[in-house]
């Protein structure tokens, strides 16, 4: 049995066709955030991790989201990974900020560390690190803190947001931002709410 001889010309031409192909089809097959997704970058001042700490020798690091035209203080929303206080890294939720970066708004990602970095609670203490390094610059990226509240175990948003909390089920509750996103809302987040609004 002998092998067939490919010419290395019709290799190259179906190579050529196949990737004009994918990159049609991708083109064409495209969402509006999709589209936006391609030009964020001209949209968004991007500060990746900018150090808000330093704690067991280790540089706690936040990446922010601020809108270029921003002259005002902006809703925003820092997001403080899943993982149970245990696991996790900021980079990997990075398209969980997506919707909110669509609507214009800040966010602010927040690492810290994690329970086998550290032992409890230094996963909590990082976070009000966080928070207070937030507040204490947040003229200079155009924040304002005195809206930020916890919704969820890593959602903190501007309550200015917030148009109604309904419930969801027995003992949980949805809080429905002003543009219809959904957000989970703990028992303390709950609470919280229940005083400010």
């Amino acid at each position: 049995m002998t092998a067939k001889k490919t010419h290395p010309q019709i290799t190259q031409i179906g190579i050529l066709i196949c990737v004009i192909c994918v990159i049609c089809g991708t083109a064409y097959g495209q969402t509006n955030t999709d589209r936006w997704i391609d030009y964020v970058a001209g949209e968004y001042d991007i500060f990746p991790n900018v150090t808000y700490a330093k704690a067991s020798n280790v540089e706690l690091k936040l990446d922010l989201y601020l809108p270029k035209n921003r002259t005002r203080p902006n809703t925003t929303l820092i997001l403080f990974h899943g993982g149970g206080w245990v696991d996790g890294q900021k980079e990997r939720n990075v398209l969980f900020l997506l919707p909110y970066l669509e609507m214009g708004w800040s966010a602010v990602n927040v690492e810290y560390r994690n329970g086998h970095q550290a032992p409890a609670p230094a996963a909590v203490e990082d976070a009000r690190c966080a928070l207070r390094w937030l507040t204490y610059h947040a003229k200079d990226y155009s924040l304002d803190p005195s809206r930020f509240v916890r919704i969820h175990r890593s959602f903190v948003l501007n309550i200015d947001r917030i148009a109604k909390v309904e419930l969801y089920a027995k003992d949980s509750r949805m809080a429905i931002l002003r543009d219809g996103t959904r957000l989970p809302v703990s028992r303390a987040g709950y609470a919280r709410l229940s005083q400010l609004l």
